[in-house]
C-alpha cells in the first residue's frame, strides 16, 4: 500500500495511519436507527480499476460520524486478492459540529460549481473525491479532481473553498478512525474553527 502515501498534502496524515486497521476504533456499524446525514465523503484513488481504493466518512447532525477504508488486499500464497473494508465510528463534540456546519455554508463553498478539475498533468495516483452535503432537506454534491501530492511538496493552484474540503474530509475522517481530529496546520490545513471564519 506504499502507492498511498502519494496522495494529496490534505490526505497525507489520513494516509499515513490506514496501513492496518485500528482494532480499538474499528467495528462495524450495526446500529439499527439512522442518522440523520449532514455530509458525506468519498475520497477515490485508482478510480474504476482493479486497485480502486475508497475512503469514505459520514457525519451526522447529532455529531455521529462513521467512516470505511476499502481495498482489494493483495493475493497470498494460495489465495485470490480479495475485496476487503474495515469500518470505523467517532463522535465529533458540539463544537467542532458547530463549525461544521458553517463551513457547509461558507459563501465560497456554496458558489463551487458541481465539477472542480484541479489537476494540470494527469497521473495513475490523481484522487477523484465527492462531498454530498445535505442542508434542511437539500442535497449538492460536488466533484473534485485533485492530484496526488505528498506533505510538504508545493500546493498546485486551487480555490481556497476546494483545499479547505480536502483538509476538512482529512479532519473528519481522522476524528471518526482515531478520535482525534488532524494536528492544526499540518500539511498546511487548517483547523475546522479557522475554516469555520474564513469566507
Amino acid at each position: 500500500m506504499s502507492h498511498m502515501k502519494a496522495l494529496i498534502a490534505g490526505l497525507a496524515l489520513l494516509v499515513s495511519g490506514i496501513s492496518a486497521p485500528q482494532a480499538l476504533h474499528s467495528r462495524q456499524r450495526n446500529t439499527k436507527s439512522q442518522c440523520g446525514t449532514i455530509l458525506k465523503f468519498d475520497s477515490i484513488v485508482y478510480a474504476k480499476t482493479k486497485d480502486e481504493t475508497i475512503d469514505s466518512v459520514t457525519v451526522c447532525d447529532d455529531g455521529k460520524a462513521t467512516a470505511f477504508h476499502s481495498f482489494t488486499a493483495p493475493a497470498f500464497g494460495a489465495a485470490q486478492p480479495e475485496p476487503t473494508k474495515w469500518d470505523y465510528s467517532g463522535e465529533i463534540d458540539k463544537d467542532a459540529l458547530s463549525d461544521l456546519k458553517k463551513i457547509m455554508r461558507r459563501t465560497d463553498i456554496a458558489r463551487l460549481p458541481e465539477r472542480v478539475n484541479a489537476i494540470k498533468t494527469h497521473s495513475p495516483v490523481d484522487v477523484l473525491m465527492h462531498f454530498t452535503i445535505l442542508d434542511q432537506g437539500t442535497e449538492r454534491t460536488i466533484t473534485l479532481n485533485v492530484p496526488s501530492l505528498g506533505c510538504g511538496e508545493d500546493r498546485p493552484e486551487m480555490p481556497k473553498a476546494v483545499w479547505d474540503l480536502i483538509c476538512l474530509f482529512t479532519d473528519l475522517y481522522d476524528r471518526a478512525k482515531v478520535g482525534t481530529p488532524t494536528p492544526e496546520n499540518s500539511c498546511g490545513c487548517e483547523s475546522l474553527h479557522e475554516m469555520a471564519g474564513a469566507h
